[in-house]
């Protein structure tokens, strides 16, 4: 099962990053194994509230992931060319970080 790796540095409120492109040969789930945290105004270590996207589907992650993964999975993502688009949706904290895996 091919790989792809993504970093998260300072993503602000509002803001979106995304992955490099990744090729699905045919309809399958998607994982991702991923760390996200986020600090305050005064760095303190806060929840990072982030959104996951590929294609129509998107998962809210919100927490501290920081010396543990998670893992989301997308269902059904169908063939062709995909990113992984993240958004912090957060309002009140000034960046998240994080990195991960996309399974595909």
């Amino acid at each position: 099962m091919p790989t792809l790796f993504y970093p998260i540095e300072d993503l602000g409120r509002g803001q979106t990053t995304e992955s490099q492109e990744f090729n699905v040969l045919s309809t399958k789930d998607v994982d991702v194994v991923l760390v996200q945290y986020a600090f305050d105004s005064t760095g303190g270590l806060v929840p990072a509230q982030l959104e996951y996207t590929i294609g129509t589907q998107t998962i809210p992650v919100n927490g501290i992931y920081k010396g543990e993964s998670i893992t989301i999975k997308f269902r059904n993502v169908s063939a062709g060319t995909h990113r992984l688009v993240i958004h912090n949706a957060a309002i009140d904290i000034n960046g998240a970080y994080g990195n991960g895996y996309i399974y595909y």
